[in-house]
């Protein structure tokens, strides 16, 4: 099961974690399609409006961690649900392959907590300290 999901400090990246238990990494061995392991909605949310010829990648960071590369055509954001494609990930130590225990999972962005150190914006005003008085 997914344990949790949220987007880097950067907001360049979504990283999903799948706990404590190793995964089989839906099979991934370097930068790939995320559809080997996210479900056809999910993907195009990432994708947003940067068409079908543009790959949504994913990688993994560890045998629990994976890393969703954004777009700046995304419509990922606070809220958004990601959906494991089903029979992708399993556990790393398969017991017997007729007892396999596939993810079914998906998990939402928190709105609230996006990330764990999101930049804060800074309010910076300028102009005139008064406003004279209108000629009429």
């Amino acid at each position: 099961e997914i344990a949790s999901a949220k987007f880097s400090d950067t907001g360049t990246t979504i990283i999903v974690s799948f706990g404590t238990q190793p995964t089989n990494r839906g099979g991934m061995l370097a930068v790939g399609d995320c559809a080997q392991v996210f479900d056809n909605t999910t993907v195009e949310t990432i994708r947003g409006g940067a068409g079908d010829d543009y790959p949504v990648e994913c990688y993994w960071q560890d045998d629990t961690t994976v890393v969703v590369q954004l777009n700046v055509f995304t419509n990922a954001g606070p809220g958004m649900t990601l959906t494991v494609r089903e029979s992708t990930i399993a556990p790393l130590l398969k017991p017997d392959p007729a007892n396999i225990k596939y993810s079914t999972a998906s998990a939402t962005i928190d709105v609230d907590f996006p990330c764990d150190n999101c930049p804060q914006p800074q309010v910076s005003l300028a102009g005139m300290q008064s406003v004279p008085a209108c000629d009429q």
